[in-house]
């Protein structure tokens, strides 16, 4: 019997050690930093941040405080619009009323739980498109959170540091 077939909760040992140590399933690099999806149908997330410094966000990823958390704005953007920093992670309740900028409530979830998420800069999505992510490292169709690999990391941080 190999330690490649351990497993710890029917997870093979050497996944859940490559996702300690920042490995994605296909051993890519990874970042502490993340990208998530926000629908403007549900959310009205433009005015949010022109109005409030933070905002609560439904949390269901392994977001750790201080990661930087990009927005990716699904239609008609579809490209990363907004950098945030998770300050405050894990929040059983929202402590932000943010109820003005909510669309939709039928598709905004109301589940637990919660990370906060202060308000950085608003980016310039031209070079930020879906493609463009696609083209340097995103694997992720964005349904859902998905950690930056090393490489797409590189690509943002050369558009958002261009000013």
């Amino acid at each position: 019997y190999q330690a490649r077939n351990w497993a710890h909760n029917s997870r093979g040992l050497k996944v859940i050690r490559d996702r300690l140590e920042g490995f994605g399933p296909d051993n890519v690099a990874k970042t502490n930093n993340w990208i998530i999806a926000c629908n403007k149908n549900f959310y009205d997330i433009d005015k949010a941040f022109s109005e409030l410094k933070a905002i609560d966000f439904n949390q269901t990823a392994n977001i750790t405080a201080g990661s930087k958390v990009y927005i990716y704005v699904s239609k008609p953007d579809k490209a990363l619009v907004y950098e945030t920093e998770a300050i405050v992670v894990n929040k059983p309740n929202k402590t932000i009323n943010d109820l003005a900028y909510v669309l939709d409530n039928e598709g905004y979830s109301h589940s637990n739980p919660y990370m906060e998420l202060k308000f950085v800069r608003k980016l310039n999505p031209e070079h930020l498109k879906l493609n463009d992510l696609k083209e340097h490292g995103l694997t992720s169709t964005l349904q859902g959170p998905c950690r930056t690999t090393e490489e797409l990391q590189k690509y943002i941080n050369s558009i958002v540091d261009k000013k």
